[in-house]
């Protein structure tokens, strides 16, 4: 397991084969979209993809940038994990932001 990080992505790869990822684009200086999410099937329900938007969480928060909603899989984490809401701008199932 490898987790490859850049400005507005954080991959899961196995060897050379990327089999999940976060994207999250800054909009602004200040502002990003958590645009998708996404785990290949052979992964899926093991925890892959909060462990990437948990790494997400902590690069827009040390970055000073709030985040706007877009993927459905953001919303439910977002919306389970009240104390990382802090870096939500925009959320349609919450006050925040």
């Amino acid at each position: 397991m490898k987790i490859k990080r850049t400005k507005d992505r954080i991959s899961y790869f196995e060897g050379e084969k990327e089999l999940a990822y976060v994207l999250f684009p800054k909009i602004d200086d200040h502002t990003v979209v958590i645009q998708s999410t996404y785990v290949d099937p052979i992964l899926r329900g093991q925890g892959i993809a909060s462990l990437l938007l948990e790494e997400a969480y902590t690069i827009i928060k040390d970055s000073h940038c709030k985040a706007i909603l877009e993927c459905s899989y953001a919303k439910h984490y977002f919306q389970k994990n009240e104390d990382k809401q802090d870096i939500i701008l925009s959320c349609p199932y919450t006050s925040v932001g």
